[in-house]
């Protein structure tokens, strides 16, 4: 069995907490706009705004207009989905705070997250990529999971196979494209599934 020399975590719904539904369900109220509706419209451009090719703002004034909402600024409601980001997704979780410092002693332990231009800047500024060796971030490298681009990225950046790496996500697609490409797998729940399943790799015990 080849030794495990990596281990990759996704930050939202693992370090932070996955704050989208929140977030949409608040700006929807905020200016008086149906649910599915703004998501349909939201999602039409979540792929550029993923790589980055457009900004929060920037998407926030496609999807104003195809609702025809005139009463509120693109800008105004970007500042509104930093507020609630901020509200919902800044806080990290001690255990896997913990998890990684340990894991640190043994492993090179990085991020790999889908993001946007904004939301990146703040965790950049706030720390929250700080306990990482390195942070892959999706907006600019302009790729995003579950593409295997990314995955590969990281392989050829950091010089390593995909058998030496195990990749934390809670998104199942983005574990079956690592599992697709060779690298050993896990998809989180909670903190206590995780240290089990992160025994069955690693040669210290959790």
């Amino acid at each position: 069995m080849t030794k495990i020399t990596t281990i990759i975590f996704d930050l939202g719904g693992i370090l932070t907490k996955e704050s989208g539904p929140e977030i949409d369900q608040e700006l929807c109220k905020y200016i008086n706009a149906d649910l599915k509706k703004f998501k349909r419209a939201f999602n039409k451009y979540k792929r550029d705004l993923t790589i980055g090719s457009i900004t929060l703002e920037t998407l926030y004034k496609k999807v104003l207009a195809e609702l025809s909402v005139d009463t509120f600024s693109s800008k105004e409601i970007t500042q509104k989905h930093i507020e609630l980001y901020k509200k919902y997704s800044t806080e990290r979780d001690q255990d896997i705070l913990d998890l990684i410092t340990l894991l640190k002693n043994n492993y090179t332990v990085i991020a790999l997250t889908n993001t946007e231009i904004e939301i990146a800047e703040l965790n950049k500024k706030n720390g929250c990529f700080d306990p990482f060796y390195k942070t892959y971030i999706s907006t600019d490298l302009k790729m995003m999971k579950p593409d295997a681009e990314i995955y590969k990225f990281v392989l050829n950046d950091l010089q390593i196979k995909p058998n030496e790496v195990i990749l934390i996500d809670d998104k199942q697609e983005n574990t079956n494209t690592a599992l697709k490409l060779g690298f050993n797998s896990i998809q989180y729940k909670e903190i206590n599934q995780l240290k089990t399943d992160l025994n069955k790799f690693i040669d210290i015990k959790i």
